[in-house]
């Protein structure tokens, strides 16, 4: 014993290195185990200090023996730890709560992401539309201007002029008539009032004019209390030559009825200016000028009365370019000039008939696909449907303004080409489940094939909100 002690004091402090024995180590497990817990001294702290008052019984005899020796501090590093395996297998009940609090949070940050991926669930319809092509040949249709029961149209009436300065190099004696159209009228009686060739029109100023040819004026009619006349046209040439009889449009007599009651009754109004009477030397175009004097200004005319049809087309409507029917003059009065610089004057009108675009698409399809339904006339595009070639079934037809019907051929290939509304397609998807989507899908006759792409992919149905609902159209290959 005093050997021990003697080793303890070689130094004034000395840290002893000990290990509780195995019963010691036992002991504090079971405790740990009964308690729940690690003692404070070994939870907090890996040495222990031990005093001069803790130290055994033989310390203490020392003490009284040797009273010269100062008080020692012993530390005592102890080997157990926070968490810890012992050779006999058991664990630290920490490790057990930390693999639990692992287990707990997996699982909560599965829930979480479970309910934010189905908050956010979606899907995606790619859907190759149906294309079917069809062709005409000279394939015949009928048009009303007034019936809901066939293909309605209108008539669409343009009119334009055109000038060009031009260089005459002849001259000649020139002794012209002017010319003119008129519309005569009979408020007369409702029979026909007939007119001979040259009779004589006389307008305010007492210059006569002439009919070209004989005519037959038709009687009057009534709307109600209301006389309508009966009417005409007809050319007529000014009696003698002179630039005297071009005028402006103007009101005409009829010579021959005068002191008659007719006078009053049958009567004439100018359609257009007289133009064209001359008397004197001119310079004027030889013919081989005029023909390309013809060709240039009517082929500019055409040009621009076709653009303003296409400008002035009412909206939603189309029209077929061989359907178009151009008229023109020159103005013969431009003919002859005092100079040798002249400007050649033309007027023109196209007239053409019109359709919507939504009933001429109608029976397009109508006569491309027999089967249709009112679903197909909405999903159903046919790209430029002006492009036919458009023929009138009698080619000596003129159009009026006052024409009721007409029969015209169109020949050209073109494609249906189905566009589902993928808004009506949503809501009908919009909940379902899975092995739904493939029957809805295929009622509609305009999808050729279709997938569908969930996401999460573990989606069983499809999102009730058709706005997370994508329908997304492919290319046919």
């Amino acid at each position: 014993m005093k050997n021990k002690i003697e080793d303890i004091v070689k130094s004034e402090k000395k840290i002893i290195k000990k290990t509780p024995p195995k019963d010691d180590m036992l002991s504090l497990l079971a405790k740990d185990r009964d308690e729940k817990s690690i003692p404070n001294n070994f939870q907090e702290r890996n040495n222990i200090e031990i005093d001069k008052e803790n130290i055994d019984d033989e310390t203490d005899n020392y003490q009284e023996e040797s009273e010269d020796v100062e008080p020692i501090e012993i530390k005592v590093e102890n080997s157990i730890k926070k968490s810890f395996v012992d050779d006999r297998g058991f664990k630290s009940p920490r490790k057990k709560n930390k693999a639990k609090r692992y287990v707990f949070f997996g699982i909560v940050v599965l829930v979480v992401v479970f309910f934010v991926f189905n908050f956010f669930a979606s899907a995606k319809v790619f859907i190759t539309p149906k294309i079917e092509k069809f062709s005409f040949n000279s394939e015949k249709f009928t048009a009303n201007r007034n019936s809901a029961n066939t293909l309605p149209f209108e008539v669409m009436i343009v009119e334009g002029s055109e000038e060009k300065n031009v260089t005459f190099s002849e001259t000649k004696e020139i002794a012209t008539k002017a010319k003119g159209t008129v519309v005569i009228y009979n408020e007369y009686s409702t029979t026909p009032q007939k007119l001979l060739i040259n009779t004589r029109l006389v307008d305010d100023k007492g210059l006569i004019y002439m009919t070209d040819k004989a005519l037959s004026i038709p009687g009057y009619t009534k709307s109600g209390t209301k006389v309508v006349p009966g009417s005409i046209s007809v050319t007529v040439t000014a009696q003698n030559t002179g630039d005297k009889y071009n005028s402006e449009p103007k009101d005409f007599k009829i010579l021959g009825f005068k002191g008659n009651p007719k006078y009053d009754k049958v009567y004439a109004r100018a359609k257009m200016a007289f133009t064209g009477g001359a008397v004197g030397n001119f310079y004027l175009p030889t013919d081989v000028e005029k023909g390309a004097i013809n060709t240039d200004i009517n082929n500019k005319l055409k040009t621009s009365l076709e653009n303003k049809i296409s400008a002035e087309i009412p909206e939603g409507y189309i029209t077929y370019k061989d359907s178009m029917q151009f008229s023109t003059s020159i103005d013969e009065e431009s003919l002859l000039s005092k100079t040798k610089e002249a400007k050649i004057k033309a007027y023109g009108h196209i007239t053409t008939v019109i359709f919507k675009e939504e009933d001429i698409k109608k029976e397009l399809i109508k006569r491309a696909y027999p089967s249709a339904n009112d679903m197909d006339f909405k999903e159903i595009k046919i790209q430029s449907i002006d492009g036919f070639k458009f023929t009138f079934s009698d080619p000596a037809y003129i159009i009026t303004k006052d024409v009721d019907s007409i029969s015209f051929n169109l020949t050209g290939d073109k494609m249906l080409e189905w566009h589902p509304i993928v808004e009506n397609l949503a809501v009908k998807l919009s909940g379902v489940s899975k092995k739904e989507i493939d029957s809805i899908l295929k009622q509609d006759v305009g999808i050729l094939r279709a997938r569908v792409v969930f996401r999460p992919p573990w989606q069983r149905n499809m999102p009730d909100d058709v706005e997370k609902i994508k329908i997304i159209e492919e290319a046919t290959n």
